[in-house]
């Protein structure tokens, strides 16, 4: 279980600084492996990797792009493992994953400083595969190689709601209606070695692609209310993300790690917006891990991520600015060997 502290500020060309409301998000893993026999193994796991939010005052200058934003993502991967031979492992199994979008924004429906609310909300589903291969290349190096497909979550059934609308303009914005979209989530290429330099010192090197130009646009259909569709462009690029990672064994019960890694971000300048105002990231891990007993561990860890100030402005919303975000993230988990 993990608890993630973001901080955002967004730096106004004409209005000063303004701060991202706080908030908390608890991402879980849940990891279960089970020896079918000496070859063959069954295993289960269920994450959301996948999410992201921002919250804005709902009266800051940015009301029109975005007030409030979710998108979540929950993943089940039901797989198997096979043991080609002592030195060579591989692994497949389904990715199903189940999805929440929510969008809040303020509507301008004056040419006075009202305006008016939108909230929309849905869910959907969708399914991919993961693939796996291992390879124990000597007594002290190994070597893997990973795949997950991309993965289409359609929202087929969404709710829209608009409030606060003038009477003169409720045709063109119903009290509620339906709305479908879709997410595609990228795929992932993943590549890593590892080398035992002594017996208690262990050093890894991670290598992941993601396939983000799958995200093109989001698009926003309204059956009921033509008029309120949208197409709003987002032009997501591949993106790369290079981690580097040890652990020294201190002891029979203890060891303790530490970490660094790069993460590109897939937003172009042009489409950078306060519904993510994200860029290239260095983030710097430490750990512990601590052997209770021979059945249970227990691992602690601790990152902190710094997410470089960009200067932007959005091609299609106009909304420009400097963001800057910094979070850090705390962790435990707890094995059991039944």
């Amino acid at each position: 279980v993990s608890i993630i502290l973001p901080k955002t500020s967004y730096l106004s060309p004409i209005n000063g600084n303004v701060d991202m409301e706080s908030q908390t998000f608890t991402p879980i893993q849940f990891y279960g492996n089970f020896k079918i026999n000496d070859r063959l193994s069954a295993g289960i796991g269920v994450n959301n990797t996948f999410g992201l939010g921002t919250k804005w005052d709902d009266d800051w200058e940015g009301k029109f792009v975005s007030q409030e934003i979710e998108l979540v993502a929950f993943f089940i991967h039901p797989t198997l493992s096979y043991k080609i031979s002592d030195n060579v492992g591989v692994g497949a199994g389904i990715t199903y994953a189940t999805g929440e979008v929510l969008i809040r924004r303020a509507v301008p429906v004056t040419s006075t400083a009202a305006y008016g609310q939108a909230h929309l909300d849905g869910t959907g589903s969708g399914i991919g595969f993961n693939a796996g291969l291992f390879f124990q290349l000597n007594d002290k190096a190994s070597a893997g190689i990973a795949y997950r497909s991309q993965l289409k979550v359609e929202v087929d059934d969404g709710t829209a709601q608009f409030t606060d609308i003038p009477t003169s303009l409720a045709s063109n914005f119903p009290a509620e209606t339906k709305f479908t979209t879709e997410l595609t989530l990228p795929s992932v290429l993943s590549f890593g070695v590892g080398y035992q330099f002594t017996d208690e010192l262990l050093i890894a090197l991670d290598l992941n692609i993601t396939g983000w130009t799958t995200y093109d646009s989001l698009e926003l259909t309204f059956p009921e209310a033509s008029s309120l569709n949208s197409s709003e462009p987002r032009k997501y690029e591949n993106a790369i993300a290079i981690r580097l990672g040890g652990e020294y064994r201190y002891n029979d019960k203890m060891k303790f790690r530490a970490g660094f890694a790069y993460d590109q971000t897939p937003i172009q300048d042009d489409y950078v917006g306060p519904d993510l105002p994200d860029n290239d990231k260095i983030i710097v891990n430490l750990g512990l891990g601590y052997k209770v007993n021979e059945k249970l561990s227990v691992d602690l860890a601790y990152l902190w991520e710094d997410v470089m100030e960009r200067k932007a402005e959005n091609i299609s919303s106009g909304f420009a600015g400097t963001y800057k975000t910094r979070l850090s993230a705390f962790a435990v988990g707890v094995n059991y060997n039944f």
